[in-house]
C-alpha cells in the first residue's frame, strides 16, 4: 500500500505567473513544494497576491505549519471552503501528471492509497476512475489567434455557451501567450483542471508543430477560437484541424 498525505514533499508547478501588464509568464510558474501548498495558497486566490506568492515559496512543509497552522484568516477566499474539493482535483491534476513515476502503481494496478484525509482519498480515487481511466473524458483542448485579446470576455462567454451541456472536464493549452492566458484565467475561475503543454518555440516556427501534436494527443475535443486570424494563424489551424482529423476527433470553430 502506497502512503500519501497533502504534506509530502512532492512538487509540481501549477499556473502560470502574470507579467506587470497581465501577460503569461510561460517561464515563470508557480512551483509548489507539496500539495499542501497548493491548498494553503488557493485560500488566498483573490484576496491577497501578495501572500499567495509568499506562501508558495515556503520551501519546507515545517515553514508552511509555522506560518498557517491556528491562523485565522478573516479575509480568506470566501468560496474556498465550499470549493475545497474542486480545488483538491486541479491541485491533483497538476500533482499527479507531473508525477506518473510516484502513482504508478496506483494508477496502473489499483494499489489502495494510504491518505489521512477521507476528502482527498475520495478525490484521488475519483480522479484515476475518471481522468485517467475514462474514454469518455470531456479534455478540451484550445488554440487561437496569436494576437488575441487575452482578457476578452468573448473567450469565456463562447466556450460556456458552446459546451453549456457537457463542460470542459481538464482544459489544454499550449505554455505561450493569446488564448492560452484567457483560457488560462478561466480554468483559474471556475477550478477546472488545466494541462500547460511545453512551447519552447515561437507558433511560427516549424517546431511549433510538436506543441500541436501534444495538444491533439493530450485532448478529446479541440477548439479554435478565431477572431481576426493571419495568413500565419490560418497555417497553424489547418495543421490542426489535419492532426485533430487523424485521431478522429471533433473540433469546433468559434468565430467572433
Amino acid at each position: 500500500m502506497q502512503n500519501y498525505n497533502r504534506d509530502k514533499l512532492i512538487g509540481f508547478y501549477g499556473y502560470r505567473k502574470t507579467n506587470s501588464d497581465n501577460t503569461a509568464d510561460p517561464s515563470n510558474r508557480y512551483y509548489y513544494f507539496s500539495l499542501q501548498h497548493f491548498l494553503e495558497c488557493e485560500k488566498f486566490r483573490h484576496v491577497d497576491k501578495g501572500y499567495y506568492d509568499f506562501l508558495s515559496e515556503l520551501t519546507s512543509d515545517h515553514l508552511l505549519l509555522l506560518e498557517t497552522k491556528g491562523v485565522s484568516y478573516p479575509y480568506m477566499d470566501e468560496e474556498y471552503i465550499d470549493d475545497i474539493q474542486s480545488i483538491m482535483l486541479v491541485g491533483v491534476h497538476f500533482l499527479i501528471l507531473q508525477n506518473l513515476e510516484y502513482f504508478y502503481d496506483f494508477l496502473n494496478h489499483d494499489q489502495q492509497l494510504a491518505c489521512d484525509e477521507e476528502k482527498l482519498l475520495e478525490v484521488f480515487i475519483y480522479y484515476r476512475k475518471r481522468f485517467y481511466a475514462s474514454s469518455n473524458l470531456n479534455a478540451v483542448s484550445f488554440i487561437g489567434d496569436k494576437l488575441i485579446d487575452q482578457s476578452n470576455d468573448m473567450i469565456e462567454s463562447s466556450v460556456l455557451e458552446k459546451f453549456s451541456d457537457h463542460p470542459p472536464e481538464v482544459m489544454i493549452v499550449a505554455n505561450d501567450q493569446g488564448i492560452s492566458v484567457g483560457i488560462e484565467g478561466m480554468s483559474w475561475r471556475h477550478r477546472i483542471p488545466i494541462t500547460i503543454v511545453d512551447a519552447d518555440v515561437d507558433p511560427e516556427d516549424v517546431k511549433y508543430s510538436e506543441t500541436l501534436q501534444k495538444l491533439a494527443d493530450e485532448s478529446s475535443v479541440g477548439v479554435i477560437l478565431s477572431t481576426n486570424p493571419t495568413e500565419g494563424d490560418e497555417k497553424i489551424f489547418n495543421h490542426f484541424l489535419g492532426l485533430m482529423g487523424k485521431l478522429q476527433r471533433k473540433v469546433h470553430i468559434i468565430q467572433k
